[in-house]
């Protein structure tokens, strides 16, 4: 796993966008935005969860779900079959 953050401020507001390498050999990738640097450390937990369990699910191995706060567990309905982009969950609210 790698992780990239970088901060920008815009408009005198601090921006964090982010990016997540996972999977084996780091082929799974997820990347997004937030406000806050604990924003953008929930939503690489949320992604690290989704990718681990689109594999589990790909495997047919049933897991415990390890998502942060109430996130909903499962395979990630936003994945895109392992070709390795993702982005923050449809359901988050821009920034």
């Amino acid at each position: 796993m790698r992780i990239e953050i970088v901060n920008y401020l815009v408009n005198e507001r601090e921006l964090f966008y982010w990016t997540l390498f996972d999977g084996p050999g780091m082929t799974d990738k997820a990347a997004g935005h937030a406000t806050s640097l604990e924003e953008a450390l929930k939503k690489i937990l949320y992604w690290r969860t989704q990718i681990g369990n689109d594999y589990a699910e790909s495997a047919g191995i049933e897991i415990e779900s390890q998502t942060v706060g109430d996130r909903p567990s499962g395979g990630s309905e936003h994945s895109d079959n392992r070709s390795g982009e993702h982005g923050d969950p449809a359901n988050e609210p821009t920034h």
